[in-house]
């Protein structure tokens, strides 16, 4: 075996067997001994779509050995994803589709170096696309601002022919960005399109009713943000697979706005659900999992269970961890939510700690004016109010609602969350 300097490394060999006669040319494979650098391994390369059957994991002196047969299932499961791919994507050609499917399975920053190449080398793909999916790979990364600059590009290039993907994602950017009404209008120009190409229903259409849904529900509109999700499930069952994970997304988001209006056990139920077909269809450290466990957390949190919550919470902060080493919104929401169960556990010094590593990593990716710093602050607040620190709780409570007033309806929950605690506090002084 080929040494390594790397401590972490675990030595893997696989013994596969092949039935050449049996698969035909269903798979392709080739002896590259001859190129290699240690020949009397005698190593075979397999094609990137090719499956394997695992039988076992054995554990052999310092040896692991993976016993595995070649299927040629994987043709079917390729064939599969191109189809519903091309589908989801029009024109998109094969090279496209790759990048995409690193991106899809949480490879992000492989996914953003691929289109950058891409974009230097390649004279056949369509640079309007390769610019949508560099910025779609820094979306998903939390760098929003370079994002919107790689929609901007490839929505002037696109804006004659069919530009719906693009004002999907800059509305994603601004939503993100805490500009809900910015956000709203792009999703709305995107939706009348897709609406107006696909009467019929059509997974883009369902994606734009479940993004105004999420908007309406930060605005607290709850009662319409369900049902623009319900919408979109309804054309996502139509449209899709039993299983398929856009589906899984839509069970999230009504979940989630069940839990806002304190129907817990439904929407224990919908994320559940969820997350059986995420765990189906993804890796299980796969974001998307994170995203299942951070719902479901929330929901178990709500009903008081707080050690099953903290057990989630935690759970899917590894993952964001893991995915995002540097920080990431998602990972900073991780860390609000552990803060808020410590919290209410009475953990205060953990719990601002918490609340502390989140709202560094929020000032780092959000603006200024973004709902999620205003509920860091709120959270700090109340921690500093059990210390018996009153004008630090009342400098963070106003510091929150300053930013809730700025974006937020007047007379949203979180508003009157934060102006009852600064009466509360005030009337003691």
């Amino acid at each position: 075996m080929k040494p390594t300097k790397r401590s972490d490394a675990v030595p893997v060999l696989f013994n596969i067997k092949c039935h050449v006669q049996q698969l035909g040319n269903s798979v392709i494979f080739a002896d590259i001994s001859h190129r290699s650098e240690y020949p009397e391994e005698e190593e075979v390369l397999f094609d990137l779509s090719t499956a394997f059957q695992v039988h076992s994991v054995e554990h052999d002196g310092e040896v692991w050995v993976i016993n595995m047969t070649v299927t040629n299932e994987g043709q079917v499961v390729v064939q599969d994803y191109l189809e519903a791919t091309r589908r989801e994507t029009e024109e998109c050609s094969v090279g496209i589709m790759f990048g995409r499917l690193m991106c899809n399975m949480g490879q992000y920053g492989k996914s953003q170096r691929y289109f950058e190449q891409l974009l230097i080398n390649s004279k056949d793909e369509d640079p309007a696309w390769v610019e949508y999916n560099i910025g779609r790979a820094l979306h998903f990364k939390g760098e929003w601002k370079k994002a919107r600059k790689y929609y901007d590009n490839a929505y002037q290039r696109m804006m004659n022919i069919n530009p719906h993907r693009v004002l999907n994602n800059i509305g994603a950017v601004l939503k993100n960005e805490g500009n809900y009404d910015e956000a709203l209008v792009f999703y709305q120009r995107a939706l009348t399109i897709r609406e107006k190409y696909y009467p019929n229903g059509h997974l883009d259409s369902s994606a734009s009713l479940n993004n105004i849904g999420r908007v309406l529900e930060a605005q607290g509109k709850c009662d319409k943000a369900l049902d623009f999700h319900r919408r979109a499930l309804i054309i996502q069952e139509k449209c899709c697979p039993n299983g398929h994970p856009d589906i899984a997304y839509s069970l999230n988001n009504i979940g989630h706005v069940l839990e806002s209006q304190g129907k817990y056990d439904e929407a224990l139920d919908f994320q559940r659900r969820a997350r059986v077909i995420q765990e189906k269809y993804f890796p299980p450290d796969h974001p998307h999992i994170a995203t299942s466990f951070n719902y479901i957390g929330g929901v178990l949190h709500c009903q008081a269970k707080c050690d099953e919550a903290l057990d989630f919470y935690r759970r899917a902060l590894v993952i964001r961890e893991k995915y995002y080493p540097t920080g990431h919104p998602d990972t900073a929401l991780c860390l609000n939510n552990i803060g808020r169960v410590l919290y209410d556990q009475g953990k205060y010094d953990e719990a601002l700690d918490y609340h502390r590593r989140a709202l560094t990593m929020l000032e780092k990716y959000e603006s200024s004016k973004h709902p999620d710093i205003a509920s860091t602050l709120n959270n700090m607040g109340a921690t500093y109010e059990k210390y018996n620190r009153p004008k630090e709780a009342l400098d963070y409570y106003q510091r929150s609602l300053a930013i809730y007033q700025k974006v937020l309806p007047a007379g949203h929950i979180n508003c009157k969350t934060v102006e009852k605690n600064i009466r509360r506090l005030s009337s003691k002084n």
